[in-house]
């Protein structure tokens, strides 16, 4: 089953199957791992990690390393138990140029990294949700890019099946520098809201709907609950830096977070 087909084959059915295949396999593997190794699988995604600060510089190389290695295997463990030629290996669809398929790529991937940044670097009351959250994004995106790229968004999705199934050609480096290029931009983007303090933009998104407050006034329905046990969060074994004027802890992105 080719991940990439013309504007003339695309079956519907096919891509929800493959979108929706990656989306909870993700979200299932991150909900398991992320206690251990934070529940990243993607190179490029650690390569962002490492620029916001979130992930000592040694510890992302040796994970980059390590998921690369990770890609290979998988590739190679699904070649071994399903029937037939592995046939899964990303490439770009007829009439798709190099071009749009680095832009397509990296626009994906860096949606897919400021999930991640947002939704489980910043912790806030969604956090325990991010693994869900960001299953469901991975789907989404697979959704719109299978016809044209087959979705890498990972350079060790598309090394591993081209090491396997030997399908390497000239078009191969738009999976390796399109999502590297978009978890660069997106990294760069999260520093600069970060440096802006993007939470005093709007304070009130981590209250409580409370109607018990003054007689269910509309104007109190919101507020902040004290609660000792946020404020000596911690994650990875490090203590959160602070917490913020609405009592969301903000992670210290100078920490390793994973």
């Amino acid at each position: 089953m080719k991940f990439v087909s013309t504007s003339k084959e695309l079956d519907p059915i096919k891509v929800l199957f493959i979108g929706f295949s990656f989306g909870f396999s993700l979200l299932i593997n991150v909900w398991i791992f992320y206690r251990i190794t934070g529940g990243l699988f993607n190179p490029a995604l650690t390569w962002g990690m490492v620029l916001v600060g979130g992930m000592p510089w040694v510890k992302g190389i040796i994970m980059f390393i390590a998921q690369i290695i990770g890609g290979i295997v998988a590739a190679a463990g699904a070649d071994a138990v399903l029937p037939g030629k592995l046939d899964v290996s990303c490439g770009l669809a007829e009439g798709v140029s190099r071009g749009r398929g680095l832009m397509l790529e990296c626009l994906l991937t860096a949606e897919l990294m400021l999930a991640v940044l947002f939704l489980a670097v910043e912790k806030h009351r969604a956090t325990p949700f991010a693994p869900l959250v960001i299953g469901f994004t991975i789907a989404i995106l697979h959704f719109i890019a299978v016809p044209f790229t087959g979705a890498s968004l990972n350079p060790a999705r598309a090394f591993g099946p081209a090491v396997v199934e030997g399908t390497f050609n000239n078009k191969h480096w738009v999976f390796w520098l399109g999502p590297l290029m978009g978890t660069t931009f997106a990294a760069g983007f999260y520093m600069i809201l970060k440096a802006l303090n993007y939470r005093t933009l709007n304070p009130s998104q981590d209250q409580i709907y409370d109607s018990s407050l003054q007689g269910g006034s509309a104007d109190a329905l919101l507020h902040d609950r004290h609660d000792p046990d946020r404020e000596n969060m911690t994650l990875g074994g490090q203590r959160l830096a602070s917490v913020s004027d609405t009592g969301s802890p903000i992670i210290d992105t100078q920490r390793p977070v994973v």
